[in-house]
C-alpha cells in the first residue's frame, strides 16, 4: 500500500512539474518522465516519513501501547511490506494457511537476521503482530517512538524486574486478544546455526493459554551479501500450532525442548530440499 501511495503522490508530483515547468517553456519532454518520476518517487518518500516523523515528535517516546491504535500498527505494516520489497528478498513461505483465523496466537521462530521480524509482521496477514524487542531498538529516537505506539515491548535483559515486568505485559496483551512474536534464542545467529532457546519467554503462552505457532526461516542471514544487486531466496514455514491444551501441563523449559527440536527437524529437511539453502 505504501509503495502505491508514494506512486501516486510520485506520478501527481511529475504531472505538476511538467505542467508548470516544461509545457509553458518547451513543451512536454517524454524523454524526461523515466528520470523525473523516480526523483518524485523519492521526494514523496522523504515526505511521507518526515511526516511520520513530526507526528512522532507529538507522543511520549516512553509510553507502551498494549492495545495500539490501528493507524499505529497499519503505518507498521506497509512499512514492512515496502521493506520487503526493498530487499529484494524472494520468499518461500509454507503452510501459511496453519496460521489461526480471528484467534490470537504466540508465534516463536529462530532468529539469523533482521529482516525476520520484518519479513513476519509484513506476510502475517489478517492480523497485527507485534514483537518483544531489545530495548536498544525500541529507544531509537523517532522509530522506537513509532515502535511503541504500535505495541512492540522493549526488553532489558540486564535488568531482571523490568524483563518481568515486560513478560506481564506481554501475558497482559495476549490475553487481551493481541498475537505476539518472540525469538526464545534471544539474538541473531546471524548464520545457518540454530542457538540455544531462552525457556522464560514460554510463561507467556501458558500463562496467556494462547496457541504457539512455530516458524522456521532461513536464508535471511544473507540478504546483507546479496542486497541491492541480487534478488536471495528465503524461507518460511509454520511446522506446526500448538494448541494450549498439548503443553498446558508442560514447563517452559520443556516447551523450549520441544519447540526447539520441531525448528532444528525442519531447518534439516528444508536444507535438503532446497539445495540453495546451503
Amino acid at each position: 500500500m505504501i509503495i502505491f501511495i508514494l506512486s501516486v503522490m510520485a506520478a501527481i508530483g511529475t504531472g505538476l512539474y511538467v505542467y508548470f515547468e516544461q509545457v509553458p517553456t518547451t513543451g512536454i519532454n517524454l524523454w524526461s518522465l523515466p528520470v523525473i518520476f523516480p526523483l518524485m518517487f523519492v521526494a514523496a518518500f522523504v515526505i511521507f516519513y518526515l511526516i511520520l516523523g513530526i507526528i512522532s515528535l507529538f507522543l511520549d517516546p516512553k509510553k507502551i501501547q498494549l492495545d495500539p491504535p490501528r493507524f499505529f500498527s497499519m503505518m507498521i505494516e506497509w512499512t514492512t511490506r515496502f521493506l520487503i520489497t526493498f530487499s529484494r528478498m524472494k520468499i518461500v513461505f509454507e503452510n501459511e494457511d496453519l496460521i489461526p483465523k480471528n484467534h490470537k496466537f504466540f508465534l516463536i521462530s529462530n532468529h539469523q537476521s533482521n529482516w525476520d521480524p520484518i519479513t513476519l509482521i509484513g506476510r502475517v496477514h489478517g492480523h497485527t503482530l507485534t514483537y518483544i524487542m531489545k530495548d536498544s531498538l525500541l529507544n531509537v529516537p523517532i522509530v522506537g517512538t513509532w515502535l511503541r505506539h504500535s505495541g512492540f515491548l522493549p526488553l532489558d535483559r540486564k535488568n531482571d524486574r523490568k524483563a518481568l515486568e515486560v513478560v506481564l505485559m506481554a501475558i497482559k496483551k495476549v490475553k487481551g486478544g493481541q498475537s505476539l512474536g518472540v525469538c526464545p534464542e534471544g539474538t541473531r545467529s546471524k548464520g545457518p546455526q540454530l542457538g540455544e532457546f531462552r525457556p522464560g519467554v514460554f510463561k507467556i503462552p501458558l500463562k496467556a493459554e494462547a496457541p504457539i505457532v512455530i516458524v522456521a526461516l532461513d536464508g535471511f542471514y544473507k540478504i546483507k551479501f546479496h542486497w541491492p544487486f541480487r534478488t536471495t531466496q528465503v524461507y518460511l514455514k509454520v511446522c506446526e500450532v500448538l494448541p494450549y491444551e498439548s503443553f498446558a501441563s508442560m514447563s517452559s523449559v520443556q516447551i523450549s525442548e520441544k519447540t526447539h527440536a520441531i525448528i532444528q527437524a525442519d531447518l534439516e529437511a528444508a536444507r535438503i530440499k532446497y539445495p540453495w539453502l546451503n
